[in-house]
């Protein structure tokens, strides 16, 4: 019986030696237009003159093309990477832009000064979070595209980051059902989301190397035994209110 997939490209699976080399070529680039975008949305709210709010306007103006560029590229990257990895034509598609909250910068500087910081520190944490603005814009048009692979795939997975933390350690291992359910991290995340085709699952390879990587380092431990310190802390906080 003819089905509608009768009409879809036949996909012609890569070895898993070839998917893998390919995932991590697409992250390395990723990364790398990521850091670009940042630093250069970095550097316009670092030459603000001030950082108050009627500066929000003008810093949004100029940075917004460099965060619209870079989540564009970001997803033309991801559409090139899942030609490639699902052997199927690449198709256009509308891309849903990124919510960026511009004001994120202003707010911690704000924040840093409330607490007692100096000025001088205040604005270079500012200029951080105005740095992972431009990371975050790139990455989530390369996610956004990535949720839409022109073809059926198993799922969609978390590639974990060669220091990855133990909570994205232990997330990388799920297969999730949808892109936008393994679309999730916390600030500085390098974690990446990649389609998993019917055929080799070169996220859960690459993973897998990686954990072992973590392990013979004795970062996980350390992760683990930071962490066990930490929850006797909060026990002992908790105890000392109870009694």
């Amino acid at each position: 019986m003819a089905t509608a997939l009768d009409d879809q490209p036949v996909a012609l699976f890569l070895a898993e030696a070839e998917a893998v080399e390919l995932t991590l070529n697409y992250i390395d680039q990723l990364n790398e237009l990521a850091d670009l975008v940042g630093l250069a949305v970095r550097d316009i709210f670092e030459n603000l003159s001030r950082v108050d709010r009627a500066d929000i306007a003008a810093f949004m103006e100029a940075a917004s093309p460099y965060t619209k560029a870079g989540a564009a590229e970001g997803a033309d990257m991801a559409a090139a990477y899942l030609s490639q990895l699902t052997g199927t034509p690449i198709r256009p598609t509308d891309l849903v832009m990124p919510t960026i909250n511009y004001d994120d910068p202003f707010l911690r500087t704000w924040h840093q000064l409330s607490e007692g910081y100096g000025y001088d520190a205040a604005r270079e944490s500012g200029s951080s979070v105005a740095e992972m603005l431009g990371r975050d814009a790139t990455r989530d048009g390369a996610a956004e595209r990535m949720g839409k692979p022109g073809t059926q795939v198993r799922g969609w997975r978390r590639v974990i980051s060669a220091k990855a933390c133990e909570w994205c350690r232990v997330v990388g291992t799920q297969l999730y059902k949808t892109q936008q359910s393994a679309t999730f991290g916390h600030h500085g995340c390098k974690c990446e989301i990649v389609a998993v085709p019917f055929g080799p699952d070169p996220g859960a390879a690459i993973n897998k190397a990686r954990l072992k990587e973590l392990q013979d380092s004795g970062a996980v431990k350390r992760v683990s035994a930071a962490r066990e310190r930490s929850r006797d802390r909060e026990r002992e906080a908790l105890l000392a209110l109870l009694t």
